[in-house]
């Protein structure tokens, strides 16, 4: 049996930094199609978000690769995608209506490749509350957030979104200004290059 191991370093020593998004130019979007899409691999909660949706009328496209959509109960008003090049998985996220991150509740950080990709865009994101989403949603501000395993509370996001407009451009419009402040590449690279400088002050 594995224990935990606590290998006594200062809480100083660590820092964190914020991923960057792969969108080259971010901005909003402003047409958007009829559909909501849910993408990524690791993961991933396809199953309480299918059930989240279940009767909803609404159009879903969830995009993934064989091996985490095996054994996956596709409802009618939704579609699967899987092994798609990612030029049309940016395609689709380019035109959803807005996009959900349904996460397992890990102790690893996964799903804010596809968030910082959606706000890039300018599109709302509802995302479970876990490990890779906390840095980077605010809830109520730049995102919604959900918790684990919980359908209702996603069905509900899911309704606020599809019929709030001024909750939606809310989402939208800070969603990309974060992105625009913290999450480009250049501000990616801005902050390696000033937490490498303060490791070399710090050891001299």
């Amino acid at each position: 049996m594995l224990s935990k191991i606590s290998l006594r370093l200062p809480q100083e020593r660590f820092h964190f930094l914020p991923f960057h998004t792969d969108i080259i130019n971010p901005e909003r979007n402003e047409s958007h199609g009829d559909y909501i899409l849910s993408a990524g691999k690791t993961g991933r909660d396809y199953d309480t978000l299918l059930k989240a949706v279940k009767d909803l009328a609404v159009k879903v496209v969830i995009v993934s690769d064989q091996y985490h959509a095996r054994g996956l109960e596709v409802s009618p008003n939704a579609s699967l995608m899987v092994e798609i090049p990612y030029r049309d998985y940016l395609k689709l996220l380019r035109e959803c209506h807005f996009v959900i991150v349904p996460l397992q509740g890990l102790v690893k950080s996964t799903g804010q490749v596809v968030i910082l990709e959606a706000m890039g865009l300018g599109k709302p994101v509802i995302a479970t509350e876990t490990v890779g989403t906390v840095d980077y949603i605010q809830h109520g501000v730049n995102g919604l957030m959900v918790p684990v395993g919980d359908p209702e509370a996603l069905r509900a996001a899911i309704e606020d979104l599809l019929v709030d407009k001024k909750l939606y451009d809310k989402l939208a419009d800070n969603g990309l200004d974060t992105v625009l402040k913290y999450h480009t590449f250049d501000a990616y690279v801005k902050t390696i290059l000033r937490e490498t400088k303060m490791l070399q002050e710090n050891a001299d």
